[in-house]
This record gives structure tokens, sequence and C-alpha cells, in this order.
């Protein structure tokens, strides 16, 4: 039976429930990327449909797991795939399409009516090219409970709601490590939420980019008393017609509790664009909460090129939006009609360079800061982590330290990218300026065993849940290096890079990150200036798991980086290096993997 947990959020305890998922149940392997009209799911003889058609037929209680063994692209041909029991659907090996050119009317998958007790899950895939039809052309599903993990939605449209997905009254949502581009709806061109049973649907590490609504909610759109949160997100260029180029939610009965229907948390919206609501439109009882959010860049034809709230009657009535956030920054202006509500829960925002989002209803936060001042670079950029980000660039940001204190909520306590925030002075907006770097500029002795020792004292009292490394040097002969990290008080030391190697590339400037596809070792050293192109590597001994020697230690204390030039002829010098350490996340344990841990 599902258990039960407790969530403490804005201070308010409410209580949810841990999907109890069922067990695997079977297997299909499809062995043929073609959609022909369906025989039997035989061995060596079996499309995507087939699977789908014996998975529903089976009678088990479990998952099925249907394997896309064949190579791709699969090209659905017979209509929409129907899903009417628990399954699974993945490719063996790399991501494969699933075009949807020639598919018809209706969405590619139908998680259909009176299917509560059904799980569909969809993983490492591409989904594209879904045209016209009824609503979601990618996903529509009206029951039951979805979860989508590093699935990219591309090309799909419709006349209707939801380009990629429309989703209606299922119980649980979980999207993941996504991406949601090109895609075209009358409302709600990336996806199209609708429910009014308190739905929950998480979004986490998503990209919404490109997606085009020819009405409201280019990105996402959100309606009724549903509740989405969002977590490291970034929307960027969707453009609405009318309103919310990014966001817009509508008709949550929520709101008059003080609560709203979407949680947006350290999340960049950037470059989006509508008639109203550049980046956000609540209309009627629509609500958001913003937590370290980023709000640059975004266009409205009205001139409310951030967010619009649009509020036509009195204040305690039901068509009264609701507006609150923290240590957000608004570097586009708001725009309001009628009454609205600027919810509690205020502090540590900043609004530049004007003062027009009813920032100053409450203290703690700061306007009409010059554009200049912010320091924000002026394009999105793969700064780390799952999705894009603008980054603070210069020491000199007023967005440094601002922010407020809010921990005590649950809040995570770390960045989009995951970098661990100071929890008492933490940076405004998505993005948090890592704090623990040097550059020394200093030599690296020739044919030194000893080489350079540098040492950085940190002082944040968390564990350490992952660790990354930034080191620049400029060497003409990398192979050369040998390069440790220790964490000093445990003496724990973990090999970057083994020397005496023959590559004569020169210089490098990278990210040591055990999550990284390359190895930092002589197969993927390049005879060029840079020696390693790429902007992430993994340390030599990651295949043994040795730089998770670092999990769980304290972050707090000496962390020394060792440099050796391990064979004479050629000097070198380490520029600079820094540490980007991330702790445990949520204070709550949001990231366990259950799907209903933000109800």
């Amino acid at each position: 039976m599902p258990l039960p947990v407790v969530v403490r959020v804005l201070g308010l305890v409410l209580f949810a429930t841990v999907l109890a998922l069922p067990v695997t149940a079977g297997g299909f392997e499809v062995t043929r990327n073609d959609d022909p009209a369906p025989g039997g799911c035989d061995p060596g003889d079996c499309s995507l449909r087939e699977a789908i058609l014996a998975a529903n037929a089976n009678g088990n209680a479990g998952v099925d797991v249907i394997d896309l063994v064949a190579a791709g692209p699969y090209r659905i041909t017979l209509g929409e795939l129907l899903v009417t029991s628990s399954t699974t659907i993945a490719p063996t090996g790399p991501r494969v399409l699933l075009d949807g050119d020639d598919l018809g009317a209706g969405a590619l998958f139908n998680l259909s009516p009176g299917q509560d007790d059904v799980t569909f899950i969809l993983e490492n895939l591409e989904i594209a090219n879904g045209d016209q039809g009824t609503g979601g052309r990618a996903i529509h599903a009206t029951q039951g409970s979805l979860e989508v993990d590093d699935v990219v939605f591309r090309g799909n449209r419709t006349s209707t709601e939801g380009g990629a997905m429309r989703l209606f009254g299922l119980t649980d949502v979980l999207i993941v490590n996504s991406v949601l581009t090109d895609n075209e709806a009358s409302a709600g061109g990336g996806i199209f939420v609708l429910s009014d049973d308190q739905t929950s649907v998480t979004i986490l590490d998503t990209h919404f980019v490109g997606n085009q609504a020819n009405e409201d909610g280019a990105g996402l759109l959100v309606d009724g008393s549903v509740r989405v949160t969002g977590e490291r997100l970034t929307f960027e260029s969707n453009a609405a017609s009318l309103r919310g180029g990014a966001i817009f939610t509508i008709n949550s009965s929520l709101t008059t509790f003080g609560l709203p229907n979407v949680w947006l948390f350290n999340s960049t919206i950037f470059g989006n664009s509508a008639n109203s609501g550049g980046g956000i439109y609540l209309q009627e009882s629509g609500g958001i909460y913003l937590h370290h959010v980023t709000i640059e860049g975004n266009t409205a034809t009205d001139g409310s090129d951030g967010v619009f709230m649009d509020g036509p009657v009195a204040r305690g009535t039901l068509t009264e939006p609701f507006l609150a956030m923290d240590n957000s920054l608004f570097a586009d202006p708001c725009g309001f009609t009628g009454s609205v509500t600027i919810g509690h829960f205020l502090g540590g925002n900043v609004e530049s360079p004007g003062d027009t989002c009813g920032l100053t209803t409450l203290p703690g936060n700061t306007v009409n800061v010059p554009t200049a001042d912010l320091q924000l670079s002026t394009a999105l950029g793969k700064n780390g982590g799952a999705t894009d980000t603008l980054e603070i660039t210069s020491d000199a940001s007023v967005l440094l330290g601002a922010g407020a204190d809010f921990t005590g909520f649950g809040f995570p306590n770390a960045d989009q990218r995951r970098v661990s925030r100071l929890p008492s002075a933490p940076d405004v907006g998505a993005f948090e300026r890592p704090l623990h770097c040097e550059a020394p500029g200093v030599t690296i002795p020739d044919n030194d065993l000893l080489g350079v020792q540098r040492t950085l004292t940190l002082t944040q009292p968390d564990s350490v849940a992952d660790l990354d490394l930034y080191i620049e040097v400029d060497h003409d002969w990398v192979g050369d290096l040998f390069i440790s990290l220790t964490h000093v008080a445990t003496n724990t030391t973990v090999v970057v890079r083994q020397g005496q190697e023959t590559c004569s590339g020169d210089d490098f400037d990278i990210f040591v990150d055990d999550d990284a596809p390359l190895d930092l070792d002589v197969t993927n050293c390049q005879n060029a200036d840079p020696a390693f192109p790429a902007p992430r590597y993994r340390p030599v001994e990651s295949v043994v798991n040795l730089w998770e020697s670092f999990d769980n230690l304290p972050i707090a204390g000496d962390w020394r980086l060792q440099v050796s030039d391990q064979f004479g002829g050629i000097t070198g010098a380490l520029v600079e290096w820094c540490l980007v350490p991330t702790s445990g996340i949520f204070v709550d344990g949001f990231e366990s993997g259950n799907l209903s841990a933000w109800n």
C-alpha cells in the first residue's frame, strides 16, 4: 500500500503518498522498426505496436519492459499506440527516434481513460515530427502515472492543446533530464496540464526551447488545481502569440489558501516572448512561487517582458492571481491589471533596472538596480549541470550574497547546476558564483615529482554529495603532468591523471567530473591546443570509483591540489583551480525518486 510521508513546504506540513510501483512483470524485444499490420510479438519478429498490444493483453500485474533492440528510426504509421497496462519502453543501446511524421490523427502514445493503476515509463528516446491532429501529439495521457526520463520531444504539432504532451487527470507525473524543442500548439506548445483533482507533476533538469503557442503558454500551460513543481529548468526562446512566452497558469483554487499551482526552483527564464507576459502570465487565480529564479531577456509587446498578473476583480476572490517569490532576479519589467496578491515569504529579490514588480510591498528586496551592476552574462551557457544558465561573471555583482536564508522551509540548498549555496548569504537568481577558487599563476617546476601544491580552505558546513574540480593549466606538453586532489583532514587522495604520457598537446581549461563521458587520459588527449578540447572529463581512476571516496566527507576544511611535471624539457603554469562541491540537495529528501514527494 502507499506509504505516507510528510513534506514541509513554506512552513506548512502537507501529507503525500509515495507511489508504490509494481514489480517488473515481463519483457518484449522489438526487433523491427517499421509498423506493419499487427500480428503477434514473436521472437525476432516484433514491432513496437505488437509489443505494446502484447503487454496490454498479457494480464501481468507488474511493469512490462519493452526493449527497443532494432536500430532507429522507428516510423509509426498506423495511428496512435494505446497503452492500457504498466509498461516501460527504452532502447537497449543509444537513444532512438520514434518518428510520427506519418502517424495521422491522434497522439503517438495514448495513456487511456479508466486506467488509474497504469504506470507508463519512457526512457532515452526522441519523439518527433507529429504534425496536426488532436491534442498531445507525442503523449496524450488522461489516467494513471507517467514517468519520462532522458527524452527529447522535437517538432510535434497540434491544432489544439499540448504540442508535445497533454496531461489531464493523471495521478503522478515525473519528467527528468529531458528536452522539449520546436513543438507547437494553440495552448501549451511544450506541455499542457489540465486537472482539478490535485494531480502532482514534477519536472527536473529539463530544457524548454523554441516551442510555440498560437495562443497561450508556449513552454508550459497549467490549468486547474494541479500542483506542478519545476527544479533546475531552463525556458529559452519560447514564443506565444498571446500570453505567457514561457509559462501560463490559470484557474487554481489553491490560491485561496495562499498556495500556488506552480512552484519553480533554481530555474532560468530567458529570451521568451509574447504579446503579454513575455516570461510568465498569471490569470484568474493562477499562482506561482519563484525560488532562486532568473528572469532576463524576455520581451512582450505590451511591455510586461517578465511577468504579467491579470487580476480583474477584488482581492479575496477566486479570480485573483497569486505571485510569491524569494531570492529571484527580475531583470525584465512586470505588468498588472486589477487586484493581485503579492504573496508572503518575500525577501532577497532584485529588480533591475526598474521598480515594476511590487517587490517593495514587503521588506528585504532591492529595486532600481542598474543593469551593469548585475554582471550577468548576456547569453545562456553550459556552465555545468543539465540545463543552460546565465553566469554571474564578476565578483563585483550586486547579486553575490544578497539573498535571504530560506533553508528552514526545506527548500533546495543548491543552484541550477547543483552547486552548493551558502545558506546564510546565497546569491540571488539561479546561478551561485563559485567562491572556492584560486588563481595562483605559479610555475610548475620541470621534472619535479613534488611539483606545485596549493590549498583551498572551504567553510561550508555540509557533506559532499558530488564534487567537481575546475583546473586551468598552461603547458606545452601536457602528457608530462600528474594531478591529484587530497581531502587533508582525512588524508583521502585521488589521482586525477597520471603523467609520463606521449601526448604533446598544449594547455587545458576543463572541469574534472566523474559523470563526464570522457577520461582525462592519453586516449582523449589531442596533439593540439587545447590538448583536452571538451569542457568536462572523468578522472583517470573513476573506473574504479575512487573519486567517490570524497562522497560524504565534510566540505569544510583544507583541500590540496598537486600538479607535477614528471619529464624534463618543458615547463608550464597552474593558472587557476576551483572546487565545486555539491551537498545534499533537499533537506527533506525530495529527490528520493518517488513520484509524489512534491505534493
